[in-house]
């Protein structure tokens, strides 16, 4: 008897994520409040749309998803903390993650833990160079570097200024990519920095006004907004470039109108009866469609390739470990999903949902900008 109890207890460490009989969990951690809300609010409700269907189809006796979030306020702390809490508490088997900071923070003990980080916000070749458990099905975010530098060079700007909120690793790397793109241009280019809290950006913008700077690329949340109408202010008027941060409601509000015009990288999945069939149920579930469509449908296609990864190892008659599920991910190859065709590479990230450039106009997203 003693033996039988000893390996019941010894099962139950080994698969943190099977918390109860026939029950798999599944944890997600992003931003549901703070400036950076928009991404994580779409974000979980295409997750938790996907475990409903999910468990609606399951037949008797068979397996389970229980879906546990926490809101990190896009704080790596705070995602650290919830990571923690969602594995040795809730004992989540998969975790989706939107904090790219806590991506990275989490990915070791990710690896200790035998749990697996999927990030459905951003993937880039930074984020498949962490230890094996952790994997991305994100938009590219080399792909927004290169349309807003393609189109800064065709356009004929010689100089421009990056506004960038340093603390953000995620707008860090897409800078540096920036950067570097426009330097083989011969496009001079000057990154001014800001913290979060930061609600002047004056100085900032007089100095890129001062150096003739007809390209500004604002790489930053809610709060930049104001840089947008302190621009207006100090009769500052370059071609501004953004990306999705930009539709944020908040951002709006403090720009006060002034993202007219702004060229915008962003993604949305193409026409077809699997986004209408998509937004027909996110509508009838939450009474609305997504704000952003790179942050609902690529975490949508995410839960539907792990649930069937879930519920394909389960079916062997055992639990399934990280490593069962990993493979199965990575073993993923033209899925047909809302957002088009996607295959794993072997290094876990999926480099084939790639943004395009918009134009803002009546305040809503038009494409494609014109040079």
């Amino acid at each position: 008897m003693r033996s039988v109890m000893f390996l019941a207890v010894v099962l139950h460490f080994l698969h943190p994520a099977w918390a109860e009989e026939n029950e798999f969990v599944i944890g997600w951690t992003g931003p549901l409040t703070g400036s950076s809300a928009v991404v994580g609010v779409d974000s979980l409700a295409a997750v938790q749309l996907a475990v409903e269907e999910f468990n609606s189809a399951a037949q008797p006796g068979a397996i389970k998803i229980r879906l546990v979030y926490e809101d990190d306020g896009y704080v790596v702390t705070r995602a650290l903390s919830a990571y923690h809490k969602l594995t040795s508490v809730d004992r989540a088997g998969v975790i989706f993650a939107s904090t790219y900071g806590g991506v990275f923070a989490a990915s070791q003990a990710a690896l200790r833990d035998l749990v697996l980080i999927i990030d459905t916000l951003d993937c880039n070749d930074d984020i498949a160079a962490l230890p094996a458990n952790t994997l991305c099905l994100a938009t590219q975010t080399e792909s927004i570097a290169e349309v807003i530098a393609a189109d800064i060079a065709a356009s004929s700007h010689s100089d421009a200024v990056i506004l960038l909120e340093e603390s953000d690793g995620w707008m860090q790397f897409l800078e540096r990519n920036i950067r570097e793109l426009l330097t083989k241009e011969r496009v001079n280019v000057v990154t001014e920095s800001s913290l979060p809290t930061s609600n002047d950006y004056r100085s900032s913008l007089v100095r890129a006004k001062a150096a003739s700077a007809t390209a500004l690329v604002i790489l930053g949340n809610d709060q930049m907004g104001l840089a947008l109408k302190q621009a207006a202010d100090l009769a500052y008027n370059p071609q501004v470039y953004g990306i999705g941060s930009i539709l944020s409601p908040g951002f709006q509000k403090l720009a006060q109108g002034k993202v007219e015009g702004a060229k915008v990288s962003s993604w949305s999945a193409a026409e077809g009866v699997r986004k209408q069939e998509f937004m027909q149920a996110f509508q009838k579930k939450f009474g609305r469609t997504p704000a952003l469509e790179l942050a609902a449908v690529p975490a949508y296609d995410a839960a539907k390739i792990v649930l069937g990864c879930v519920e394909t190892a389960s079916s062997k008659g055992r639990l399934p470990s990280d490593e069962d599920l990993r493979r199965c991910i990575l073993d993923t190859k033209e899925y047909q999903g809302v957002s088009g065709p996607i295959s794993f590479d072997p290094d876990g990230a999926v480099r084939t949902i790639r943004e395009e450039l918009y134009i803002v106009r009546n305040g809503v997203l038009t494409k494609r900008a014109s040079s």
